[in-house]
């Protein structure tokens, strides 16, 4: 949160190539907290990835840098401290229910932090709670039900399936229900705890390995596998757009997946002109703009990390000719991939499910297929 007038006295932050940034704040130990009340701010993209210069109210100058914090009961007394200094009013009005917390710790070296290292505090932050989230969303749970459905059939027969960023492992169970085993990759050790408790509950953990690392990491991650190994292959709703390190991804699959083996890829798509449209609607046409580029920069353009769009085809191209592209459709076109408790009001029930079902049909047809938040991309490993 940005400091208002009549608060106490803020401490502020020398972001990068902007102004100071005054912020409220509260002290635990050596720590200093921050809650960002904006997930997109420039101010907290910027804190977690390199140390910042700290300028406290009594004139002293650090640099420090910032850590999300994951633990639920250290970010419940964090706001306790906010309430308790700012008073109810101004937590009310810009606290409560925040979960998105910064530690700023001292820097103890200089330069950006490993992009794996940022990924993995950052999903870390919200594992907890992370599915029921998306279960309680119906636009969300929609796209997710779209997926389930397309890759239930093209892994019929199949087994095993090696899955990539699965995050809480919302597919993962659908997957493991229908009978299959799954090799899971994340980045995240907190969300990979949330996917074995949630199959281990389910009573489906003896089919379900998991892995840590990242994408980039995969030829090491599965340097035990036989080659031809796996039956197929998911990633879903923005894992590879998140990986700047995808050039060895074609070479690795390659030798992971088994001739005729199918890759069934969720990728947030560069030209998603349904986002675009909607940022337009809302008077934002500085972001809209942003969205179309590569990668989309924070600040303003619904995602708190730094992504890398693809379109379906050029996703797809690096794959060939190990892979075949098989199908490219949208997640959406007409749902949006986002909460909105106005949409979901505005809507209703009933009005959701004809908004789906027509956005079904549209998603399979050009130029709709290609246009959406996110496309599903099928590619096929040559036989």
């Amino acid at each position: 949160m940005v400091a208002t007038h009549g608060n106490p006295p803020p401490i502020q932050l020398q972001v990068a190539g902007g102004a100071p940034v005054p912020l409220s704040f509260v002290e635990r130990g050596p720590g200093v907290y921050l809650v960002a009340t904006d997930p997109t701010a420039r101010w907290a993209r910027e804190a977690i990835r390199a140390p910042v210069a700290v300028l406290f109210p009594d004139g002293r100058i650090e640099y420090r840098i910032g850590r999300l914090v994951n633990d639920p009961r250290v970010v419940d007394a964090v706001l306790r401290d906010f309430r308790e200094k700012y008073g109810d009013s101004a937590w009310g009005r810009f606290f409560q229910g925040r979960k998105r917390v910064l530690m700023l710790e001292a820097a103890v070296t200089p330069g950006p932090r490993p992009t794996e290292a940022v990924l993995r505090e950052e999903f870390d932050s919200i594992a907890e709670g992370y599915a029921a989230a998306v279960a309680h969303d119906p636009f969300r749970q929609y796209l997710r039900t779209r997926s389930e459905r397309q890759f239930e059939q093209i892994f019929a027969g199949r087994d095993p399936i090696l899955e990539l960023g699965p995050g809480a492992g919302i597919e993962t169970l659908g997957l493991l229900r229908a009978g299959h085993r799954v090799l899971a990759v994340d980045v995240s050790p907190r969300m990979l705890d949330a996917l074995r408790r949630r199959a281990d509950a389910a009573g489906l953990s003896e089919k379900l390995e998991t892995r840590l690392g990242t994408i980039g990491e995969l030829e090491t991650l599965l340097g035990d596998r036989p080659k031809g190994s796996f039956g197929g292959a998911l990633s879903t709703f923005g894992a590879l757009n998140l990986e700047p390190r995808l050039d060895r991804l074609p070479a690795v699959l390659g030798r992971a997946l088994a001739p005729g083996a199918p890759f069934f890829a969720g990728i947030l798509n560069r030209w998603a002109f349904s986002t675009v449209a909607f940022l337009l609607a809302t008077g934002h046409p500085r972001v809209a703009w942003g969205r179309l580029g590569t990668p989309v920069l924070v600040g303003g353009a619904l995602y708190p990390l730094e992504v890398r769009p693809f379109t379906a085809r050029e996703f797809a191209r690096p794959f060939h000719p190990e892979f075949d592209l098989e199908a490219v459709e949208s997640a959406s076109v007409l749902v949006p991939p986002y909460g909105s408790a106005p949409l979901h009001s505005f809507w209703g029930g009933s009005g959701r499910r004809r908004l789906s079902r027509l956005d079904e049909r549209l998603a399979r047809t050009f130029p709709f297929r290609e246009s959406g938040e996110y496309v599903f991309v099928v590619l096929r490993r040559a036989s």
